[in-house]
């Protein structure tokens, strides 16, 4: 059956305006971007204390699910105990990381898992590396996170994305998400998936829009880029950032 195309939505907007509540100093203490998201899509976790404000995340949507994934950005020194406090309330069993953590010497994201196999502590979670594969592409990583049980993360990393621009081709990011969608679909827990990439719109709502259009490729046999990007937008202003042009959805942070 043929693919079809949904019309252009030709008035989407780039970002919507924000409520009130969600432009408070708490929200916006340590953003690498101005794109706060909306009060109400954005997925509650406990703040740690004596910490630097936590990273604004936000459910952008996702195909099956609302809160299918959380789109934030990349840690900051102050929020990885937030972020890992993030992953543990939201029950998540997957990171999906779409930046390199230095790149053209510029800090995109703080390194925020151990750097070997000794285990460390973020607050009251010890993590521990328990596995890494190192691919041209992306590496995987398993991650053992004890706080009161133990629990398995997998880290996702795509490191094939050129400091200046686009990937050449789709094909490759296509393979890295079936890759992430098969193990998705094997998991019990069903815990929100985190995705990030420096400022947490671009690359990040790059994948995660992705992710929705080969479901609904396959599910549906359309294509509504527009829409879908128009949705995410409603969450967080400028989610993919840049005009799209294609179901690819290629764009940069």
């Amino acid at each position: 059956m043929p693919v079809s195309a949904q019309p252009r939505h030709t008035a989407m907007p780039r970002h919507t305006a924000m409520p009130r509540h969600t432009a408070m100093p708490r929200h916006t203490a340590m953003p690498r971007h101005t794109a706060m998201p909306r009060h109400t899509a954005m997925p509650r976790h406990t703040a740690m204390p004596s910490q630097d404000p936590p990273t604004p995340p936000v459910f952008p949507g996702g195909y099956k699910s609302e809160k299918e994934f959380i789109a934030t950005q990349g840690p900051l020194p102050g929020t990885i105990a937030d972020f890992w406090r993030m992953v543990w309330e939201q029950n998540s069993e997957a990171i999906v990381m779409v930046t390199n953590c230095t790149e053209l010497n510029r800090v995109k994201c703080e390194h925020y898992w151990p750097l070997d196999y000794t285990p460390c502590t973020y607050w009251d979670i010890t993590v521990s590396v328990t596995s890494e594969t190192i691919l041209p592409e992306w590496t995987l990583r398993d991650f053992s996170t004890d706080e009161e049980e133990s629990r398995t993360v997998r880290h996702f990393h795509f490191t094939a994305w050129p400091d200046h621009g686009v990937p050449d081709t789709t094909d490759v990011l296509i393979r890295f998400q079936n890759l992430l969608r098969s193990y998705l679909n094997e998991r019990k827990r069903k815990g929100s998936t985190i995705v990030h990439c420096s400022a947490g719109v671009g690359r990040t709502g790059t994948l995660i829009a992705l992710d929705y259009l080969l479901q609904q490729i396959q599910c549906e046999q359309v294509v509504d880029v527009y829409g879908i990007v128009h949705e995410m937008r409603k969450r967080r202003p400028f989610m993919v950032q840049t005009e799209v042009s294609s179901p690819a959805l290629i764009t940069s942070d």
